[in-house]
């Protein structure tokens, strides 16, 4: 909201009623009919989303694919009829938030005519590298993006290089996955910015599982009894050299976070380490 001329949230599979995880969330915080009008309003904020954009006129984004129901332009995506759309999405509106490319060893992949295979179950549609070189050529762009597909590099090209998707979500759940990101110049040049896995701290609850199904209890336990022998009884010699080399030791260590924290200058090149810069132009 702040930023709204610098963003753009563009509809993809979550903002559609397929996604039930999200209403039963909130109906199980605000049960009845203050749950419902909740709802109901992310509905409307949902179908308002744009499912599409154009960055400088030549690269489309999408949240999964194409449709054969833009006959003129992708100017139509702009005439999509807002706020009814919902329940009972527009056609070119499921194309867009649906379809997918073939796989490799999909039948019609290989194929050098524009397909688009309408899968019945699911109600949605597959299209080829063909048909993406002809929507490109026919709609006069050089790229089309679009997500919706889980990537080992966060990113894949297909249709000889007229078509990326991107994965920009790392380690997504507990995968050993690189996420990735574009970024297009003021030239049109675009670079892959790719995000690495980080080590995962343990979390705190699968530590207090761990002790109760004992994996830690006795390695815990052994070391306070190793601890209880070792420790010198109060008031002994060694425990006031002890004490005394630990103020002293304090001290020190506070004297040099000071000096530290005097002399310590921000570190640019700690954010840069997390990229792996991959220019494609």
């Amino acid at each position: 909201m702040l930023y709204c001329n610098r963003y753009i949230l563009l509809r993809g599979y979550e903002e559609t009623r397929s996604n039930t995880e999200f209403r039963n969330q909130i109906m199980s915080k605000f049960p009845g009919a203050v749950g419902e009008d909740i709802w109901s309003k992310f509905k409307t904020a949902f179908s308002l989303l744009p499912a599409a954009a154009i960055v400088g006129e030549k690269i489309l984004c999408v949240h999964s694919g194409i449709s054969p129901l833009v006959k003129r332009s992708i100017g139509e995506l702009k005439e999509i009829p807002k706020r009814d759309v919902f329940e009972n999405l527009a056609p070119i509106v499921r194309d867009v938030i649906f379809a997918r490319p073939c796989e490799p060893d999909e039948d019609g992949a290989d194929s050098e005519d524009p397909l688009y295979i309408f899968h019945e179950p699911t109600n949605t549609r597959k299209f080829n590298d063909a048909a993406i070189k002809h929507f490109c050529e026919k709609e006069k762009i050089d790229l089309v993006v679009r997500s919706h597909a889980v990537l080992s590099n966060g990113f894949r090209f297909s249709a000889d290089k007229k078509l990326i998707t991107i994965f920009s979500s790392p380690s997504y759940k507990d995968m050993p996955n690189k996420g990735a990101f574009l970024r297009v110049s003021q030239e049109g040049v675009v670079s892959i910015i790719q995000l690495r896995p980080t080590d995962k701290k343990e979390n705190p609850e699968d530590k207090k599982k761990k002790k109760k199904s004992g994996e830690t209890g006795k390695t815990e336990s052994a070391e306070k009894e190793k601890r209880s022998k070792e420790k010198p009884k109060k008031g002994s010699r060694s425990t006031v050299s002890e004490s005394k080399e630990k103020g002293s030791k304090e001290k020190t260590e506070e004297g040099d976070k000071k000096k530290k924290k005097a002399n310590s200058k921000p570190k640019s090149r700690e954010i840069e380490s997390l990229y792996d810069n991959l220019s494609e132009k």
